[in-house]
């Protein structure tokens, strides 16, 4: 196979793969954007259905969530966390968020139920008991939370996530016990647009490319570009004119070896690599010819070219390693 042949077979190969890897974006940055539209509430939150959360303790705590910078976050700004909880009793509740460390010095003593597991389908809660008593002020007067809401009713909490190791709590707003509460978890991501835009566009370049680097590739040089390449022409037999009817001539290959054909499936291996990638390609190639001939009303040469190449050459490794018609190893070349 000539250089500019091996050219050719590289450029589709690297284009299909651009084109796969962009469709991949594509779907990507398609998925966030029906995500956002559709998987999201009035204020542009994810918001859970409402869980039953209950125990015999003064307080339910949530599983710490550790947030090592602020870097993705914005210290708030990019990120927002929201708890929505109803007391079950009807009594007045409180919901706070605060940093781990001191959320444990409050609750040092008191009796609480640390979340430990969820499980969602069906929903079940495990909880961790911690023994004591009823914490020694209610969790209004603490000074220490970054976001809270206490009082009847359904209570709302909306917390910039930043740094730090935090954890959410629900207890009474007298700190008694025991507490019940149906609650629902909503996230924000306020730069999910821009990543979903990100997606679709750099999809959007990497199929052009692709596309351009495969339309390159499978492109049939004009004649003489071809002669001047050093490439031979093939010259039209005489007394044969072109097109139909096509005269088809056969040639019994012999004599064949009695033993090659127990290593041909191995010696084909690098064959079946390549032809895994190009016909990959001659499927992608096959869906753009189809718009083209829709569109145009012809089969563009190039893509017509290399899709008889493909098979072409897909027929010759068969013969060889599996139909077992001949010994000549096929070579690595979409031409005949």
């Amino acid at each position: 196979m000539t250089g500019r042949r091996v050219a050719r077979v590289v450029m589709i190969v690297f284009g299909v793969l651009a084109v796969l890897f962009g469709l991949a974006l594509l779907a990507g940055g398609g998925a966030l954007v029906w995500a956002q539209n559709e998987k999201t509430d009035s204020e542009g939150f994810f918001t859970t259905h409402a869980h039953h959360f209950a125990s015999p303790a003064n307080a339910i705590v949530s599983k710490s969530l550790d947030v090592g910078t602020d870097r993705i976050f914005g210290s708030g700004r990019y990120a927002k966390v929201r708890i929505r909880a109803t007391s079950s009793s009807r009594k007045p509740i409180f919901v706070g968020i605060g940093r781990k460390e001191e959320v444990a010095s409050y609750l040092a003593g008191a009796h609480y139920a640390e979340v430990r597991d969820i499980d969602l389908r069906p929903f079940s809660v495990e909880y961790r008991d911690h023994a004591g008593g009823a914490p020694v002020t209610p969790p209004a007067q603490q000074r220490f939370w970054v976001a809270s809401a206490h009082g009847s009713g359904t209570q709302t909490v909306t917390w910039g996530v930043r740094r730090g190791t935090w954890s959410a709590v629900a207890m009474n707003a007298d700190g008694s016990a025991p507490v019940a509460v149906d609650a629902t978890l909503g996230a924000k991501i306020s730069f999910l647009g821009w990543i979903a835009a990100g997606l679709l566009i750099t999809g959007g370049v990497s199929v052009l490319g692709g596309g351009g680097l495969i339309y390159l590739g499978a492109r049939k040089p004009a004649p003489l570009a071809a002669a001047a390449a050093g490439e031979a022409v093939a010259p039209v037999a005489a007394g044969v004119a072109p097109g139909y009817p096509v005269a088809v001539e056969g040639r019994l290959d012999e004599p064949l070896s009695r033993w090659l054909w127990i290593v041909k499936f191995l010696l084909v291996i690098p064959h079946v690599v390549v032809l895994a990638i190009l016909w990959i390609a001659f499927v992608v190639l096959t869906v753009l010819a189809f718009f083209a001939i829709l569109f145009t009303g012809r089969y563009p040469r190039g893509l017509f070219d290399f899709l008889v190449g493909v098979g072409r050459w897909g027929n010759r490794v068969a013969a060889y390693a599996f139909v077992l018609v001949t010994d000549e190893y096929p070579p690595f070349r979409l031409a005949p």
